[in-house]
C-alpha cells in the first residue's frame, strides 16, 4: 500500500484523513467547525481530498445500533 504525504504544502508527515496529516487535518476541521470554511470549498481548492464515505461496522453500530457478524475492533 502506497502512502502519500500530506496535502498541505512541504510537509512530509503521511496523510491520514482527506489528504491531510493528523495535525494539518487539526486545523482544517477547526476552521470547517468555526464555518470560517467549508469542507466543500477545501475540496474545490484541492486542499483536501474528497470524503470517502465509508461505514464501518464500528461506525454502523454506533449509528444503528446493531451489526452483522464480528466486528474487528482495529477497524
Amino acid at each position: 500500500m502506497i502512502i502519500e504525504g500530506c496535502l498541505f504544502p512541504g510537509c512530509p508527515e503521511p496523510k491520514k484523513t482527506r489528504g491531510l496529516c493528523s495535525l494539518h487535518y487539526t486545523y482544517a476541521y477547526r476552521l470547517v467547525k468555526r464555518k470560517q470554511t467549508t469542507w466543500e470549498k477545501l475540496e474545490q481548492e484541492n486542499k483536501v481530498s474528497p470524503k470517502r464515505g465509508i461505514i464501518s461496522k464500528s461506525n454502523k453500530w454506533f449509528l444503528e445500533g446493531e451489526v452483522e457478524g464480528e466486528v474487528n475492533i482495529k477497524e
